[in-house]
């Protein structure tokens, strides 16, 4: 089972976290910055940290920056009843 979670604190910030059972057991979290104008967001800027242990293997853990680049979709997205 894996979750991944965004929590905003403002419109343009936040925490996020996540964790995982799938195999490797762990999880993490940080904070988050939506980039861009008020109304075309352009990126997501994540810092934060994880530790995952795969048993017989062993535990690593570390940190740092990631960036996510948003795109428009090409075709609107409706869900399905």
């Amino acid at each position: 089972m894996s979750s991944f979670e965004f929590v905003p604190s403002s419109s343009t910030k936040g925490k996020w976290s996540f964790s995982t059972t799938n195999g490797v057991i762990g999880g993490g979290g940080g904070e988050y910055t939506i980039e861009g104008s008020d109304t075309q967001k352009t990126g997501i800027e994540m810092n934060g940290w994880s530790t995952g242990t795969i048993p017989g293997a062993g535990t690593r853990s570390g940190g740092g920056k990631v960036h996510i680049d948003l795109v428009p979709l090409d075709k609107e997205c409706k869900a399905e009843p």
